[in-house]
């Protein structure tokens, strides 16, 4: 058992990382959201190994922390000696590896909730598995997401609500289908189980966004798709926000 005084120590030691690798983590995803920088919207991929490089630093010889590597800049060519293909790779290595210190400080420190990219990978990641047969409604994803909430450490009414959080706008009520606090962030859940209802969705989506954002700072749509969206990135065009304050998660059964 680490005493209580030594957990105090060591959060309050990894908080300033951790909140650098969730501004990292930030701006690689602002960097490649710009709809008019698709050609070279991951040419900065060297400047964030170096700044991954710096968190990793100021991690050396912390006390709980595993040994840990940063990248040899000698070995990462600039973007003007490398391919596109070579960017992306370059970039996706950076990024993942950015994802994994931020969930290992997270879990030193306790942070339940996470940030934004932390929730949204995990969502993505295991909403699918945890669905073994075809759903049938709307409610049925929403239960899962939720126990996938409690599984990983989140307590109703402390860190994150269900169907709470009304917002009134022109004496009309919206309520999202959760809300994680820490994070002022309001999920909203679609099941996409015909064809015809994906213009519905989408105009549905378009909605939400104008209401939610009214009272939160980001706003995370998970879209359960039964095999009718044939194209994510066309579904998602002109909804998603450059700055990633709005982010659509299309999960396929």
């Amino acid at each position: 058992m680490i005493p209580t005084h030594d957990k105090k120590s060591l959060s309050e030691g990894l908080s300033a990382p951790l909140a650098l690798v969730d501004a990292l983590i930030r701006a690689m995803e602002i960097s490649t959201g710009a709809p008019q920088n698709r050609l070279w919207q991951y040419v900065s991929y060297r400047s964030f190994a170096q700044q991954y490089n710096n968190i990793v630093k100021m991690l050396e010889g912390r006390t709980g922390m595993p040994p840990m590597y940063g990248f040899d800049l000698s070995k990462i060519p600039s973007h003007m000696n490398a391919v596109l293909s070579q960017h992306k790779e370059m970039f996706d290595m950076v990024y993942t590896q950015a994802l994994a210190l931020q969930a290992l400080l997270a879990n030193k420190i306790g942070r339940r909730t996470g940030s934004i990219s932390e929730l949204e990978n995990f969502i993505e990641l295991h909403l699918r598995s945890v669905i073994p047969t075809e759903p049938t409604c709307e409610k049925q994803i929403q239960d899962v997401i939720e126990t996938l909430f409690v599984g990983r450490g989140m307590r109703r009414d402390v860190d994150y609500g269900r169907e709470t959080g009304r917002v009134n706008i022109s004496s009309k009520e919206a309520i999202p289908d959760f809300v994680v606090y820490a994070l002022s962030l309001a999920i909203e859940v679609k099941f996409v189980k015909e064809r015809k209802r994906i213009d519905r969705i989408i105009n549905e989506i378009a909605a939400d966004i104008t209401k939610y954002s009214v009272s939160y700072s980001q706003i995370l749509f998970v879209v359960y798709d039964i095999g009718h969206i044939q194209d994510k990135r066309q579904f998602c065009q002109g909804l998603e926000s450059a700055d990633t304050s709005v982010r659509i998660i299309v999960v396929k059964h």
